[in-house]
């Protein structure tokens, strides 16, 4: 049997799923990200990103930490900006919107095992480490053992 959720506003762009199986966070086109219940396929929440509602304001990637606490996400809309949100239960709560710098679209994510840190890849082939702990940039040659 297959079950399918209710149709969203807008145009699904990115997804992830818990390490714990049981939610999944989805991005959209609008610069948007949802809570979505794995057993009932239900939207339970959402946050918004510095971009929602604007030209090329689609989440591009969004990744959920490793031990279910945050999620990062960036919109392709190029103002280099990094979304650092909470989970607290179903509801997102949107924490941190850090301006990285970067000199291109973000394009790729992903979280050290202890999910204290983001590794940000751009469209440029940067590639820059924050820390969401310490809410503050990672020098490059502190992570060879991350």
């Amino acid at each position: 049997m297959v079950r399918t959720s209710a149709p969203f506003e807008h145009d699904l762009t990115a997804v992830d799923w818990s390490s714990d199986g049981n939610f999944l966070v989805v991005g959209d086109r609008n610069g948007s990200i949802h809570y979505v219940s794995v057993q009932t396929l239900e939207k339970q929440s959402s946050a918004n990103s510095a971009l929602t509602g604007k030209k090329n304001a689609w989440v591009e990637d969004l990744k959920i930490s490793p031990d279910n606490k945050f999620v990062c996400f960036g919109t392709h809309g190029g103002l280099s900006k990094l979304e650092v949100v909470e989970i607290r239960g179903t509801q997102l709560k949107l924490q941190k919107s850090v301006n990285l710098g970067l000199s291109s679209a973000l394009t790729h994510l992903d979280w050290s095992l202890d999910a204290s840190t983001v590794l940000v890849n751009s469209q440029g082939y940067e590639l820059l480490w924050w820390n969401v702990t310490g809410q503050s940039k990672v020098n490059a040659s502190a992570t060879k053992d991350m």
